[in-house]
């Protein structure tokens, strides 16, 4: 059997107290991060039921200016319609988007 000898570690009740702290620290900021990716995910997950509520041409003009980096002027040619529908449309699809979205922190 081999015989092992440690030396005792004299800590202070308050130095205890501040080690612990730190600790708490650390877990707090890991569950914030853990809470905000957890939000990140749901406004995520509602700006994709949004989109995916509102009418099929609605989605497609905003994914095609959006996403495409379409102009609306061309989007409204290739459309039949002036650029004003278009951009009326995509007034009301933004508007309805906040509204319905607003209380994600994520979201302006």
């Amino acid at each position: 059997m081999i015989k092992t000898s440690y030396i005792p570690i004299i800590i202070s009740l308050d130095e205890l107290t501040e080690l612990g702290r730190a600790g708490d620290l650390d877990d707090d900021i890991h569950r914030r991060q853990v809470e905000d990716s957890i939000e990140r995910q749901e406004a995520q997950e509602a700006v994709n039921n949004f989109l995916y509520s509102i009418p099929l041409k609605d989605r497609e003009i905003i994914k095609r200016v959006y996403w495409d980096g379409i102009s609306q002027a061309k989007i409204a040619r290739e459309l039949g319609v002036s650029r004003a529908a278009i951009n009326k449309m995509k007034r009301k699809v933004l508007h309805q988007g906040k509204r319905e979205l607003s209380h994600f922190k994520y979201i302006h």
